[in-house]
C-alpha cells in the first residue's frame, strides 16, 4: 500500500514539474500561434527606447553609403548619491547578436497572452516602482509604449503590459534581458568585419612596406594556410599573425570629441571577401607616461574605437615579419 501512494506521489510530482516546465518554457513562439503585440516591419521602424531602473538604451536604425544599421546610446541613470556627477552616455555600433534580436521584434509578438488580471494583481506581476517602459518608434512619426514588468519568472519568462487596453502579454525573459544588458552585450566588438574564413585576400602595410597573402582552403580547419600572393607556399608566419590580428577586440566607441591627439599609424590592412572589400587602419598613442593605448577607424564601424591593448600590441611588435615574409 505504501508503495502504491508512493507510486502515485512520484507520478503526481512529474505531472506537476512538466506542467510548470511547460508553462515557463522559453523559446521562439509557433509564427502560427504566437500573439501579436504590435504589427510593424523592420522597415517601418525608427528607433526602440528602454528606460529602465538602471538608465536608457536607445537602438535607432540607421542608413548610410554602406547600408543599414544600427546605432546604440545608452545613458546611464544618476546614482542617489552623486547627483552632481556628470551622467556620460556611451554609443556604439550594434553587432550581430543586436541585429538577430531586431529582427525579432518586427513585428512584436508575445508567447500568449495572461488571462484574468486585473489592477489588483499588477504589483504582484512586477508592475510598480522598479518596472521599464518599452517604446517603440515608427519612421511615420507614431509610437507604442509598453509597461515591462520588473519580476522574471521561472528564469525564462516576462510580463509586458499595454498601458492602453491594459492587455498583459507572456514574452521570453531574453527578449527583455537583451534591452537591460545592452550597453556589454549588443556592441560589435570584432574589428574586422569578415569572418576569418571568408577573407581570400589581405593587404599588410606600415611605412612604406607592403605585402599581399592569399588564404587557400579556407574552410578546411586542417588545410587552412596563408600563402604569398603568386605562391602557393605556406607561409606560417602570415597565419600565426593574421590569427592575431583578426583577433583584434573593440574595448568602446570613441565620441567625436575623444579622438585622440598624436596618433601614429602602426599599421593597416586592407581585406577582400569575393567583391566586398574593407580596411582597418590601427594606431598608436602615447600618454604622458609612456603608456601606448591602441585605436582604430574603419568605415564598417562608422566612429573611431579603441582596441584591447595587449592583443593590439602583439600585432604591432610582429608586424615587421608579416612583412618581411611577403617582401
Amino acid at each position: 500500500m505504501k508503495a502504491t501512494i508512493a507510486g502515485y506521489a512520484l507520478v503526481l510530482c512529474a505531472a506537476l514539474i512538466g506542467a510548470y516546465q511547460t508553462w515557463t518554457h522559453e523559446g521562439d513562439p509557433d509564427p502560427s500561434e504566437a500573439t501579436v503585440i504590435l504589427e510593424v516591419e523592420r522597415e517601418e521602424l525608427e528607433s526602440i527606447v528602454f528606460e529602465g531602473p538602471q538608465g536608457t538604451l536607445e537602438l535607432e536604425l540607421r542608413e548610410d553609403q554602406l547600408g543599414p544599421f544600427v546605432w546604440a546610446v545608452h545613458t546611464p541613470k544618476p546614482s542617489a548619491d552623486a547627483s552632481d556627477a556628470p551622467v556620460e552616455p556611451s554609443a556604439f555600433k550594434v553587432g550581430p547578436a543586436g541585429e538577430a534580436w531586431l529582427e525579432g521584434m518586427a513585428p512584436f509578438t508575445a508567447k500568449r497572452v495572461l488571462e484574468g488580471v486585473d489592477d489588483s494583481k499588477l504589483d504582484e506581476l512586477g508592475f510598480g516602482d522598479e518596472q521599464a517602459t518599452l517604446t517603440l518608434h515608427r519612421a511615420d512619426g507614431s509610437a507604442a509604449s509598453y509597461d515591462v514588468a520588473s519580476k522574471v519568472y521561472g528564469g525564462r519568462i516576462r510580463y509586458v503590459r499595454d498601458p492602453e487596453s491594459g492587455t498583459v502579454y507572456v514574452v521570453g525573459a531574453a527578449v527583455i534581458e537583451k534591452l537591460e544588458t545592452g550597453r556589454t552585450t549588443l556592441p560589435d566588438r570584432s574589428l574586422v568585419v569578415f569572418g576569418p574564413a571568408d577573407i581570400q585576400m589581405a593587404t599588410v602595410r606600415a611605412g612604406e612596406a607592403e605585402a599581399t597573402y592569399v588564404q587557400h582552403n579556407p574552410d578546411d580547419r586542417e588545410a587552412n594556410y596563408w600563402a604569398v600572393e603568386g605562391s602557393t607556399e605556406p607561409n606560417a608566419v602570415a597565419k600565426g599573425w593574421f590569427g592575431k590580428a583578426f583577433d583584434l577586440r573593440i574595448n568602446r566607441y570613441l565620441a567625436p570629441s575623444e579622438t585622440p591627439e598624436g596618433l601614429e599609424e602602426a599599421f593597416s590592412m586592407a581585406l577582400k571577401s569575393g567583391p566586398e572589400a574593407s580596411e582597418v587602419v590601427v594606431y598608436r598613442a602615447y600618454g604622458e607616461d609612456g603608456q601606448q593605448t591602441w585605436f582604430a577607424s574603419s568605415p564598417h564601424h562608422r566612429t573611431m574605437v579603441e582596441l584591447s591593448p595587449s592583443t593590439a600590441a602583439q600585432a604591432a611588435a610582429d608586424v615587421a615579419s608579416v612583412l618581411e615574409g611577403g617582401a
